[in-house]
């Protein structure tokens, strides 16, 4: 997905009659960037796995989300801890 950019991963994804392993949180992982910005916090993750994951990696949570609070007018986060396996529900 890195390499080849999302949209050409998602073109190559329509014409595949089944998935590879991992494709669908690729996939979710894609929809979820096309609506906001996605930061990773994972101090134990290698730099060469946090450069695989497309995502704008964090160093400390805390400086993050006071900075993510203060920008612009919707101050709004979500803070999923298991990552893939939470499904975030929005209760306003």
């Amino acid at each position: 997905m890195i390499e080849q950019g999302s949209e050409r991963f998602l073109e190559e994804l329509l014409g595949k009659p089944y998935a590879a392993i991992d494709e669908w949180e690729s996939e979710m992982q894609i929809k979820a960037m096309r609506r906001g910005t996605v930061h990773l916090y994972s101090p134990s993750l290698s730099e060469e796995d946090k450069a695989l994951t497309g995502v704008e990696i964090v160093r400390s949570l805390e400086d993050e989300i006071i900075k993510s609070v203060g920008s612009g007018t919707d101050r709004s986060i979500a803070i999923i801890p298991e990552g893939p396996y939470v499904i975030p529900i929005y209760t306003p």
